[in-house]
């Protein structure tokens, strides 16, 4: 539960390095095979509720990035894309 009441907010994972309690901005994987994510949470009702999964997972060879969107209410891809670096 976040400290302070926000409407909305965003937690950021960069290389499966949390960015709690400092904000992160304008940065990503040090390498072209790391990992970046973020899910968006809104309050709902008093409760906080996981909105929108988003990952971008480098390829091991560092040639694609996997991009994958997914609802967290219903646990669906809405998105998924291998993008080419």
């Amino acid at each position: 539960m976040p400290r302070n009441v926000r409407p909305s907010w965003v937690d950021v994972a960069i290389d499966n390095s949390s960015n709690n309690p400092q904000v992160v901005k304008g940065t990503g994987p040090k390498g072209r095979s790391g990992t970046l994510s973020a899910l968006f949470k809104v309050r709902s009702a008093g409760s906080v509720l996981d909105l929108l999964d988003v990952t971008m997972i480098g390829s091991e060879d560092g040639r694609f990035v996997n991009v994958t969107v997914t609802d967290k209410r219903t646990g669906k891809w809405l998105f998924s894309e291998n993008v080419t670096q």
